[in-house]
């Protein structure tokens, strides 16, 4: 079977075979994505065409994963209905002030609750297991993805997600013993 980065790489006269082998594979789970997004038929419909094409004219950018394009056509066909229904939306005008402009500085209070937040964050991450702490650093603090992670760290992803959900649950526990704590 051609993998979807085959066929997104397809060039030629055999371009509209893949292409409609793209819309094919994935085209009726775009559509219930797009329905529920929108709740029209046609719009959904429009929708999915429009993502597709735009897989085929960024081609060469679309994100393979798993060897699947479909995450990148759900975000993208997410997008375009974000952007159908924005257009829709009636627009509402707010008369602004100049002070509306100005951007206030936090106060001290929230400036020391902020720090003593990050320094509770941190205090958090430096009490998980090394191999949980390294995964939350990658990718909740350098802002990398799971599969980035997982590569460098010679993981499967999965190990990474479950890390990443194993601290998350550490931390909430954390938060929860300290609420109690708190309160009594």
């Amino acid at each position: 079977m051609i993998t979807d980065a085959e066929l997104l790489a397809h060039r030629g006269s055999g371009e509209g075979e893949a292409f409609g082998a793209l819309a094919d594979r994935h085209g009726a789970i775009m559509l219930r994505h797009a329905f529920a997004a929108v709740r029209d038929a046609d719009d959904a419909q429009d929708l999915v065409q429009e993502a597709l094409l735009t897989a085929w004219r960024k081609r060469r950018q679309v994100r393979i994963v798993d060897d699947s394009a479909l995450p990148w056509l759900l975000v993208t066909c997410k997008n375009h209905a974000s952007n159908l229904l924005r257009k829709r939306s009636p627009k509402a005008t707010v008369p602004l002030g100049e002070s509306d402009f100005v951007e206030s500085a936090p106060t001290p209070l929230e400036q020391v609750l902020n720090q003593e937040m990050v320094d509770w964050i941190s205090a958090g991450i430096a009490q998980l297991s090394p191999d949980m702490r390294t995964v939350v650093e990658a990718c909740l603090l350098d802002d990398r993805t799971y599969q980035e992670v997982a590569t460098d760290l010679g993981l499967q992803v999965t190990t990474v997600s479950q890390r990443v959900s194993r601290a998350r649950r550490s931390m909430r526990a954390r938060r929860d013993l300290d609420d109690e704590g708190v309160q009594a």
